[in-house]
């Protein structure tokens, strides 16, 4: 009896999860038709008001100008407008009231689907509860939800290992931007030579190399995450590595001739926009692999949830 149950629910979950999926792709179709008629809509009320104007002005001319002219002709020409006219308000018209009625259709899809906003999760979740029952009865079935469940499992560790990752790299930028900011107070003395300035250069540049040390600590981090996602997950950072690795060589070098020969700061600022900048690109790599790989989820969840409706199914 409590198998029976069971699978009615899964079945009926199954249903929910199947009308919730076409609502989202009707839903991502009536997004794209309400941008166009919302964009036609605006182009068709313009043409509107040129007509208005077009027709307001012929009606308005003075006497002199109908007994320049033809009168005929001017009836003709008015006639015509007032024909442009209407048809400009009717097109008008016509984009207005479609555009209402896919925003209504829209609205009841929007209630619809919040109504079936977590079924996913309750088939999951009878699934996990009830696996040993429905293993029971589907032994192969059952083997099957255990590897889905297990590349599922991969899946998300592989994100929370990327998301560290990440993070490392997001601190290292931050420190390269509060360098950047140190570097141009610095600049900005350069041209005084006070007892008060000169002190005050000397601090910013203690400062200025104390926070590069931690940029370097946080960038060695960053390159043993990205070393991490290459042996766990064969995802090769190695030329990005490459690219940001002899960073403290290369700043201190620069500030050296920044600071002694040039006494202007000139290269340090190019040295930390640009390793900045590189850093910002992996960590943008990473976010896309964190998108893919929760494209991977949702299909494993899906293909899972297919094979279980297909056997249940059956019965």
């Amino acid at each position: 009896m409590e198998n029976n149950k069971t699978i009615k629910a899964l079945r009926e979950l199954y249903i929910d999860i199947h009308a919730k999926e076409k609502i989202e792709i009707h839903l991502k179709n009536i997004d794209r038709l309400i941008l166009e008629k919302e964009a036609e809509e605006k182009r068709t009320a313009v043409l509107l008001l040129k007509e208005e104007r077009d027709v307001k002005q012929l009606e308005a001319e003075t006497l002199v100008n109908i007994f320049r002219s033809v009168l005929g002709n001017r009836e003709q020409a008015l006639e015509k407008e007032r024909q442009e006219y209407l048809q400009a308000f009717l097109v008008n018209k016509a984009a207005r009231d479609s555009l209402e009625e896919l925003k209504k259709e829209r609205t009841l899809l929007l209630k619809v689907y919040s109504s079936k906003f977590r079924v996913e999760d309750q088939f999951d979740k009878i699934l996990s509860d009830r696996h040993k029952e429905i293993a029971r009865t589907w032994p192969e079935l059952g083997e099957d939800i255990l590897h889905f469940e297990s590349s599922i499992a991969n899946h998300k560790a592989k994100i929370r290992e990327i998301q560290q990752a990440k993070r490392e790299g997001q601190k290292t930028i931050r420190m390269l931007q509060q360098i950047a900011v140190n570097l141009d107070k610095v600049e900005s003395w350069g041209g005084l030579f006070s007892k008060k300035s000169t002190t005050n250069r000397r601090r910013s540049k203690d400062k200025i190399q104390r926070a590069i040390k931690s940029a370097d600590t946080y960038l060695q981090r960053f390159e043993k995450e990205l070393f991490d996602l290459s042996d766990h997950y064969g995802l090769d950072y190695s030329t990005q590595i490459n690219e940001i690795k002899g960073f403290i060589n290369q700043i201190f070098d620069s500030l050296i001739s920044d600071w002694i020969i040039k006494e202007a700061i000139v290269h340090s600022a190019n040295v930390i926009s640009n390793q900045s900048d590189k850093i910002t690109r992996i960590v943008a790599m990473l976010d896309q692999h964190i998108l893919q790989t929760k494209d991977y989820i949702k299909q494993e969840q899906q293909d899972k949830r297919k094979l279980v409706a297909r056997v249940i199914n059956k019965k």
